[in-house]
């Protein structure tokens, strides 16, 4: 099954920082859209905007002690553009805001 989503896959690791609609990866699997939103989660565990997301917040977290870069640029660097729900989504998946891991990170080095 995996095979089917592997174009899937490797596109999104390579285009996660722009917009990517339900069309245009749906097109990418050759499925339908209802299909392709049934599929990708029934052999993932995830809808596909759910592992994007998580693909985005990984390279935020990562940035966030590597850089200095400001938040709101490491939000248009990895393609979010919806700053509430990229700050709850932060939250929800480390249980910190992005400033306090930044801080946090700075003072344990």
């Amino acid at each position: 099954n995996f095979v089917r989503l592997e174009p899937v896959l490797e596109y999104t690791k390579k285009h996660y920082n722009t917009p990517i609609t339900l069309s245009e990866i749906s097109q990418i699997a050759c499925f339908q859209e209802e299909y392709f939103c049934h599929y990708f989660k029934k052999n993932m565990g995830v809808t596909y905007f759910q592992y994007l997301n998580e693909i985005r917040l990984s390279h935020i977290y990562r940035d966030l002690t590597s850089t200095d870069l400001p938040l709101k640029v490491l939000l248009e660097k990895h393609g979010f553009t919806n700053y509430k729900l990229f700050r709850k989504m932060f939250y929800e998946q480390f249980a910190t805001t992005p400033g306090e891991y930044r801080k946090n990170a700075a003072v344990s080095d």
